[in-house]
């Protein structure tokens, strides 16, 4: 598990490769780093209360099939997030989870997106 506020403001961390056996995401654990990806494996069943909260730099998530859960305000505050697909598997997207992302688009199995 990556406890809670883990890598909080560790805005140096850019990339970060996430063990495929990983359970938990504490609440806050890479609140406001540096990342610019990262790949969430579906191992971890629920992405925590304010997990990449404010991270301005991040561009690129990959939710892996497994996932259950995003928490509040999970991804609120990452800016430069333009896309998400979201797994068949989540079942939950909580409060304000992706708040503060105006341009984001939501991408789920059911979503059709024209050009």
């Amino acid at each position: 598990s990556i406890g809670d506020y883990a890598f909080y403001g560790c805005t140096r961390l850019q990339r970060i490769e996430l063990p495929m056996h990983l359970k938990t995401l504490g609440t806050g654990a890479f609140c406001a780093s540096g990342l610019c990806s990262v790949r969430i494996p579906g191992s971890v069943r629920e992405i925590s209360r304010m997990a990449f909260y404010g991270c301005s730099s991040l561009e690129e998530v990959q939710l892996q099939d497994g996932t259950e859960i995003i928490g509040e305000r999970a991804f609120a505050g990452c800016r430069q997030l333009k896309a998400v697909r979201i797994p068949s598997s989540v079942r939950l997207i909580r409060r304000e989870a992706f708040d503060q992302n105006c341009e984001l688009w939501l991408l789920s199995p059911e979503t059709v997106v024209e050009r």
